[in-house]
């Protein structure tokens, strides 16, 4: 596995501090963001293969912040982080071009497949 870039976005900062450790635990390089305006200013400045977004975010609507995100980077890959089940169904009937929904909470081994998963194959 090569070392992907990701960036979380999540308001919570212990979930900030469980996905990042995880993942770095891994080898992934991680950025964290705790708001979506935050996220997409990151994402002018850097790259990144994936982007682990939390839906309900303090400032913009997470849909919102990926729409963008896939705007200034198509080739961005977008999971969804979400502690509501029933956003799932609206979410899979838009077209943002998201690759993963997971439903909050999430294991470790939960978040580690949907990486693996939203990564092209080697």
């Amino acid at each position: 596995m090569g070392l992907a870039s990701i960036l979380i976005v999540d308001d919570d900062e212990d979930i900030l501090d469980l996905y990042r450790e995880t993942l770095e635990y891994r080898g992934y390089s991680v950025e964290t963001s705790r708001t979506g305006l935050d996220a997409i200013e990151k994402a002018e400045k850097n790259k990144y293969q994936i982007a682990l977004l939390d839906v309900v975010l303090p400032d913009i609507r997470g849909e919102k912040v990926a729409e963008k995100l896939k705007k200034i980077d198509e080739s961005m890959e977008i999971i969804f982080i979400t502690g509501y089940s029933l956003f799932q169904a609206c979410i899979e009937a838009t077209n943002i071009g998201i690759c993963d929904i997971l439903l909050k909470p999430i294991t470790e081994e939960e978040l580690l497949l949907a990486v693996e998963n939203a990564l092209p194959a080697q």
